[in-house]
């Protein structure tokens, strides 16, 4: 017990010995005024860079938009003379099906009074067959 109380002791002494210490030791800090950085300077040249970097993406965006835009208007171009052209052979396809159909029509008219004509001559000749026969028995 007697050596914790004399290390208690000594090592209080030597507190108040490195406050002591402490206490009298100067501290001098100098700043140095005119090192200081010139951030005006370097706030320029980040803004001019900042002025050229969004000046050239103004451009290529512009160059991209433009090159896109005729694309486009080719493509547009192309797809309205497709769209004519099928438009013209629909008509045209519609009215050759109309004449077709006309045609068929007439033709089928046509069919009706030849079957008629056909269907008459052979009542006349069976009426004369029978005419040839009935005398040719008789």
């Amino acid at each position: 017990m007697d050596k914790i109380v004399f290390l208690k002791k000594k090592h209080e002494e030597e507190i108040a010995q490195l406050q002591a210490q402490i206490q009298y030791t100067q501290i001098s800090v100098k700043m140095d005024v005119s090192s200081k950085p010139d951030l005006s300077e370097e706030l320029k040249d980040i803004r001019a860079q900042y002025k050229k970097l969004a000046a050239k993406n103004l451009q290529n965006a512009e160059e991209w938009f433009k090159s896109r835009f005729t694309v486009l208007t080719e493509s547009a171009a192309k797809n309205t003379y497709a769209v004519r052209t099928a438009r013209e052979e629909v008509s045209k396809s519609r009215r050759l099906l109309k004449a077709k159909t006309l045609e068929m029509d007439a033709c089928r008219g046509m069919n009706e009074e030849l079957e008629k004509q056909l269907q008459e001559l052979e009542d006349k000749q069976n009426a004369g067959i029978s005419a040839c026969r009935t005398q040719s028995t008789n």
